[in-house]
């Protein structure tokens, strides 16, 4: 099933954070996933789209966020992190046990627990620890 993409002004992916063993390979995030790109950091993983899905009982909030990864993450412990600014909206648990498939895999981050809307953040940031 192919998700749609959301086009969020201002979005700006901000780094996955790594720690642990020499787990930062590449950092590479193509500008033109997200309309309004302002920046991109990405360590860890090489993050090649994003999807946004809407939350089944209103379509203005997320239900979750797909990373695609061309790195294997899979073990991995990943979660995203929403903010609006510096303030963080919230953070979510990512299930990074996909399968790595002709060097693809997604990194699914479910955020219908809280849904926040779609307008509440400006700062979307992934990260994948070993």
């Amino acid at each position: 099933m192919r998700r749609s993409h959301v086009v969020l002004t201002g979005i700006a992916v901000a780094g996955a954070a790594v720690t642990g063993s020499a787990f930062t390979a590449a950092n590479v995030m193509p500008s033109t996933t997200v309309a309004g790109y302002g920046q991109t950091s990405v360590t860890g993983a090489t993050v090649t789209d994003i999807d946004f899905l809407p939350y089944t009982a209103d379509n203005t909030d997320v239900g979750s966020v797909t990373f695609n990864s061309s790195t294997n993450v899979g073990g991995k412990t990943a979660s995203l992190t929403l903010k609006q600014g510096t303030t963080v909206i919230g953070t979510f648990t990512c299930d990074t046990t996909g399968a790595y498939n002709l060097g693809t895999m997604d990194i699914v981050c479910d955020a219908s627990s809280t849904h926040p809307d779609f307008d509440s953040f400006n700062f979307v940031g992934l990260t994948v620890l070993d």
